[in-house]
């Protein structure tokens, strides 16, 4: 998934919607990479008006709001 992508997940007849969101985060893993990784989380919305944010090993980046 890109950032901002969607999908629709069905458990049990109920929808949960699970976009994947922009986290703060940093990479280096060899000489010229620097910050060309994805970095994301996720926010889970339930049917029943809640929502989850996992950020992985991350915090959140507030300005991608």
């Amino acid at each position: 998934m890109d950032w901002m992508d969607e999908t629709i997940i069905n458990i049990s007849g109920r929808k949960y919607k699970i976009t994947f969101v922009p986290v703060c985060h940093w990479g280096k893993r060899g000489l010229n990479d620097f910050n060309t990784r994805l970095w994301g989380g996720y926010v889970i919305e339930t049917p029943f008006n809640q929502k989850l944010f996992f950020s992985g090993d991350t915090g959140y980046c507030p300005v991608f709001k």
